[in-house]
């Protein structure tokens, strides 16, 4: 028998905020709450923490800007997103972005719901490599980094390598010695 779904209240507050990768993350609708059809979260970020270049295989992103400004790279487009304004960043479609004001914050919307369980399962590999005090970047090649590039592939998300960035995201501004 499945137990009967109800209705709820969950803000932005202490008490719901995650922090992990430069991110203040709010967990306000996840996928146990919609039968994994949709999942809401509250998203602040700053300069330098945007996740790399990436593709979901079967979930549509949407970001609906509360404040600040991003530029958006979604395949061969640059789009250029501010307060008040939607994002939609269709699955199968490599997409990336970069914060070009000193804070960012939007509700990003999913379905079907797979980004809230993402960032759960990434929260204990993320408390290895803020530990360890190294760079993202450097630990990404460790364990506690190629767990989380797994745990995004197990539910339908990739990071691109440099040669999909140059093929499929021309415009994405990365510098040379990353590629």
């Amino acid at each position: 028998m499945q137990e009967e779904r109800k209705g709820y209240v969950r803000g932005v507050t202490a008490d719901t905020a995650v922090h992990q990768f430069g991110l203040e993350l709010h967990y306000l609708v996840e996928g146990r709450d919609s039968n994994e059809q949709l999942a809401i979260l509250h998203y602040t970020s700053s300069p330098g923490h945007e996740p790399p270049p990436h593709v979901h295989e079967d979930e549509d992103e949407v970001f609906y800007v509360l404040e600040g400004e991003l530029d958006a790279y979604c395949g061969s487009d640059t789009l250029q997103v501010k307060a008040g304004q939607c994002l939609m960043l269709p699955f199968g479609k490599p997409h990336a972005w970069i914060i070009r004001s000193p804070i960012f914050r939007a509700l990003i919307v999913t379905h079907p719901a797979r980004i809230d369980r993402i960032f759960r399962e990434m929260q204990e590999p993320y408390r290895k490599i803020e530990a360890s005090g190294e760079s993202y970047e450097k630990a990404l090649q460790e364990d506690a980094g190629k767990a989380i590039l797994n745990i995004a592939a197990r539910h339908g998300m990739r990071a691109l390598g440099p040669d999909e960035i140059r093929q499929q995201m021309p415009g994405f501004p990365v510098p040379a010695d990353r590629l």
